[in-house]
């Protein structure tokens, strides 16, 4: 549900923003459109500005031009046949030409004005005109005679095509060329108009194109919109079932814990009381006390199992990677499986088969786990002359450097329905029949298993038959160690430790920082008893005070709690290793011993620089063995007086 209202949220978010993105490209797109018609219309402005400035009365005049310099060319033309044989007309001549030399010049000054910078065009049309008229002074003396002259006419024609002709047919050909650019800037400025038009067109057609669309992302949202409040109520009814479906999960795992939790409680206190009534009976206490212990470790699984599901579903369940033997796992599981107390005389075994890689890479504590949750349930559901047999199988792997490690767990108990089958793996899932309403369980451990096979990237399958047995079988990748391991090595040398240790006292003084009294009386006991000496602590403060007022091999190795007042166990650690380096000393084992069970808190107690890790309630295996790692043994002289259970528990 959670998942569907976020993807919920997700799309609404989405249609927000692309709603939004659409609106912004619109507007945009109206500021650029605005632009361009501006921009546009500037541009129509500014050509026909141009044009009536410019090319316009460029080509007025260079028309007028072409219409006197024709006249002038047939004046010239006129004078030269006629001057010389009618004196009556000798003025007309003269002042026709006047007359066009100064309308050719005022048409000539309207170009140069129509042009930002007169070109060379003008330049050399005023140059050629004014050739022109000097010599056309020169033309003018010569059809001024009378019949006495001296002047004869082919003196005057020959002056006229020499002199005159090709300056004016040069006129013509500059007057041309200045009509021609005129001519081009119209048809430039044309262009330019069509250019500012169609980029208008365009403009004005995605404007249009943009508010269809708009139109359409609308009706979408509105679509959308109606179809989120259909699926928000949908979700809404669906979570009101999913709450009641809570509530009753709740209320039936209140009392299934109610129930497991008073069923293991009800023995430890009703036996305490028994062992307490017959003190003296010193057998009978010792029975008492072993059903306490296996009491109290039933409520420590429960326990544990609880705080490995909270975990694991918040998702802080992490795997951790390193070398560890599959032989070894397998003797370790073997021997768990033959050290349980066992009234049905049960068949019992473990099995290797096509081992080729002993050293893998992964999470051992992990994978104890998980062998240990499925053989238990072998055991919990099998009669007498059941067998239960596990197989380790190996077989080659796709990615290079890997290998695929098959577990099977089988037994030929009293199998299960398919129906139950289909929901083992479901929290607080346990099938009812007349055997399990009287074996304990938590309904978890199967739940457990497969997110843990999943985490490792493995599968897992459960295949039953009711009153025929059950088989799980998971398959799990592991990384092949390099060759050069020394795990095996560092596995063989502390087996040999902790054989030589077995049954054998320590000497050596501990100190012990432990804030709870009744804690810090039972680790005192039992270190006692193993031949250490001990002092305490209360706090971190305390702890810090005492190392830095002892000598420098006044303690062997320190048991540090984590959660503890005025100074917790990491603080004290890092203040402890801070004063030994300060002062040259040597550096004192720290173990933590603390009921924060969790991976974090492993690390953040190795990190802090403490050597190892223990957690509450002791065991007294792992206490043991610690002792073997970090004090010297005193002699085989005495034994340990704990009984201990299987896993090394104190009863």
């Amino acid at each position: 549900m959670n998942n569907d209202v976020a993807a919920q949220k997700k799309e609404a978010t989405r249609l927000k923003w692309l709603v939004r993105g659409a609106a912004a490209i619109v507007c945009v797109l109206l500021a650029v459109f605005f632009v361009v018609v501006i921009q546009s219309a500037s541009v129509i402005k500014g050509e026909v500005e141009h044009v009536k400035d410019g090319p316009y009365p460029m080509s007025v005049a260079a028309g007028h031009i072409e219409t006197n310099l024709g006249s002038l060319r047939t004046v010239i033309d006129h004078m030269t046949v006629t001057q010389l044989v009618d004196d009556s007309n000798d003025t007309i001549g003269d002042a026709t030409i006047d007359t066009l030399e100064g309308d050719i010049q005022k048409q000539v000054d309207v170009i140069r004005g129509s042009m930002s910078q007169p070109g060379n065009k003008v330049v050399r049309f005023q140059n050629e005109f004014d050739l022109l008229r000097s010599r056309l002074d020169v033309f003018t003396a010569m059809c001024w005679h009378d019949e006495s002259g001296t002047v004869s006419y082919e003196q005057v024609m020959t002056y006229a095509q020499t002199y005159l002709a090709p300056v004016v047919s040069m006129l013509f050909d500059l007057n041309q060329e200045t009509l021609d650019q005129a001519t081009d800037e119209v048809n430039a400025m044309y262009d330019h108009v069509n250019d500012a038009i169609a980029t208008t067109m365009v403009f004005s057609l995605i404007m249009l194109v943009s508010v269809i669309v708009m139109i359409a992302i609308y009706m979408v949202m509105i679509n959308l919109k109606n179809r989120f409040e259909d699926q928000l109520r949908e979700t809404l009814n669906q979570a009101t079932i999913e709450a009641n479906q809570a509530n009753e999960a709740k209320s039936a795992f209140l009392a299934n814990m109610s129930h497991d939790i008073r069923t293991p409680m009800n023995a430890i206190v009703g036996l305490t009381t028994i062992a307490s009534e017959n003190i003296d009976d010193t057998l009978r206490v010792k029975q008492c006390l072993t059903r306490i212990s296996t009491s109290s470790q039933h409520l420590l699984s429960l326990i544990n199992n609880v705080l490995d599901m909270n975990k694991i579903e918040s998702g802080k369940a992490v795997l951790s990677q390193e070398e560890f033997s599959l032989s070894e796992l397998a003797d370790e599981i073997d021997a768990i499986f033959r050290s349980q107390p066992d009234s049905k005389q049960r068949e019992k075994e473990v099995v290797l088969e096509n081992i080729e890689h002993d050293i893998l890479v992964g999470d051992m504590m992990r994978l104890r786990q998980i062998l240990l949750n499925l053989t238990s349930n072998a055991l919990k559901y099998t009669n007498e002359g059941d067998l239960t047999r596990m197989v380790f199988r190996e077989r080659p792997s796709d990615r290079e450097g890997y290998v695929s490690v098959t577990f099977v767990v089988e037994d030929s108990g009293i199998g299960m329905t398919k129906e139950f089958v289909g929901r083992i793996f479901e929290p607080f899932e346990r099938e009812r029949n007349e055997v399990t309403v009287f074996t304990e369980g938590t309904g978890l451990g199967m739940a457990i298993t497969k997110t843990l096979v999943e985490l490792m990237g493995g599968t897992i399958q459960v295949d039953s038959e009711l009153g025929v047995g059950t088989k799980v079988t998971f398959e799990v990748e592991f990384k092949i160690a390099p060759e050069n391991s020394i795990r095996r090595d560092k596995a063989m040398r502390e087996g040999k430790l902790l054989s030589g240790f077995a049954g054998k006292r320590v000497t050596g003084n501990v100190l012990v920082v432990e804030d709870n009294d009744i804690n810090m009386e039972i680790a005192t006991q039992l270190l006692q008893s193993r031949g250490a000496s001990v002092d305490g602590a209360v706090d971190g403060i305390e702890a810090l005070t005492k190392v830095s007022e002892s000598s420098d091999d006044s303690y062997d190795l320190i048991f540090m709690d984590m959660q503890m007042p005025n100074m917790n166990g990491v603080e004290a650690t890092r203040a402890i290793r801070q004063f030994l380096r300060e002062h040259g000393r040597e550096q004192v084992p720290i173990v933590a011993m603390t009921a924060n069970a969790f991976e974090s808190d492993r690390e953040a107690a190795l990190e802090a620089g403490m050597n190892d890790f223990l957690t509450k309630p002791i065991n007294i295996r792992q206490l043991e063995e610690t002792l073997a790692r970090y004090l010297e043994p005193a002699g085989a002289d005495a034994a340990f007086d704990d009984d201990e259970d299987a896993d090394g528990n104190v009863r």
